[in-house]
């Protein structure tokens, strides 16, 4: 492809399952090419690992779930979301079982004061799942 139209031909190795499933998931995802699925893919990867790249504003979510009946991990969670309530801007709980909820809480603000939630939140022990997603403030990803 010409590099006027903005997008370049490249050539990926990959083992012959992980193409399969890739062709998979781009169905089901209604993409009309493996291209396409390629580049939301890459869009995806670069979101999630640019992280701590470049400073800046970051808005996106972290997903906690935890056991809400030890009182522990609930009033250690209320204390990190009391600390970074600068940060936090929405908090959605979602019952995933009769002990188990998930936490979805979203954030915006500085890179390192997000990074910094994110590495207290793992300090706090038996939260089963953490997750976060987060992009640049004021810029497309490409």
């Amino acid at each position: 492809m010409s590099k006027d139209s903005g997008i370049e031909r490249v050539t990926v190795s990959l083992p012959t399952e992980l193409l399969q499933v890739l062709d998979e998931l781009g169905r089901n995802l209604g993409h009309n090419s493996r291209s396409e699925t390629v580049r939301a893919a890459t869009r995806d990867y670069i979101a999630e690992h640019r992280f701590g790249d470049e400073e800046g504003w970051r808005v996106g979510v972290m997903m906690l779930q935890y056991n809400h009946q030890n009182m522990k991990i609930v009033q250690q969670i209320n204390h990190l979301k009391g600390r970074f309530r600068n940060l936090i801007k929405s908090s959605l709980y979602i019952s995933t079982s009769e002990d188990d909820t998930m936490e979805i809480i979203a954030i915006r603000g500085e890179t390192d004061n997000i990074k910094e939630l994110i590495n207290e939140a793992m300090k706090i022990r038996r939260i089963k799942l953490l997750r976060w997603l987060l992009t640049l403030c004021g810029r497309a990803i490409p």
